[in-house]
């Protein structure tokens, strides 16, 4: 782990003191992480996606978004399959995040085409999230969609249902959106999204009664 402290050391030394430079040094931290993972050192990966994370909230308040961007694309240098991906869905992360939800999609696409596992649909359910965060509601359905007709995760593809549904609650699709909620209990009831979805399918069955 030497070389990630040695990353954040050096960037928050560089910075006025508070929490937009503890953000560009998680930045900084991120990037040594995916070198060390590209590198074979797998035991990071934790800590990768731990500072994606403190990075994305410490750096959302503050407007310095090019400085951000600066250090982001730094992980989009991915040299084989495995190592794409990882970095591609971290600069994904990262950017959704700190709110540039169209450079946030094309990372994703990236690591989709990188992948054809959990990474990959995990990364087409966030590209549905992007749409659906801008109020892309149509979009959103057809990208959360894909997820389940893509990829054989129950739990993702059940996840993407749901969303699915809330997207078409928001285009008052009340009907697709029960239908939608009734195919998650069929086909994914013992997945974490059953319990949201039948609660929904309720109000849905209602409103598209009237």
């Amino acid at each position: 782990m030497t070389e990630i402290c040695q990353a954040i050391v050096a960037v928050a030394a560089g910075h006025p003191t508070g929490a937009f430079a503890l953000g560009l040094a998680a930045l900084a931290g991120l990037h040594a992480a995916v070198g060390m993972a590209r590198s074979g050192r797998w035991y990071v990966l934790p800590v990768l996606f731990g500072l994606t994370a403190l990075a994305g909230f410490l750096l959302n308040p503050f407007a310095d978004a090019q400085t951000a961007v600066d250090l982001r694309e730094k992980l989009a240098g991915g040299e084989t399959i495995v190592q794409l991906s990882i970095a591609q869905f971290s600069l994904a992360a990262a950017s959704l995040w700190l709110g540039l939800r169209i450079t946030a999609r094309g990372a994703y696409e990236h690591a989709i085409d990188s992948r054809t596992d959990r990474t990959a649909a995990r990364s087409q359910f966030m590209i549905g999230q992007t749409y659906l965060h801008q109020k892309q509601y149509r979009k959103a359905v057809r990208e959360l969609l894909k997820v389940e007709i893509l990829y054989p995760y129950a739990e993702l593809s059940a996840a993407a249902l749901l969303e699915a549904g809330k997207c078409y609650e928001a285009l008052g699709q009340w009907s697709r959106a029960a239908d939608t909620y009734q195919r998650i209990l069929a086909q994914y009831a013992k997945t974490a999204a059953a319990a949201e979805a039948a609660s929904r399918l309720k109000q849905a069955s209602q409103s598209a009664s009237r």
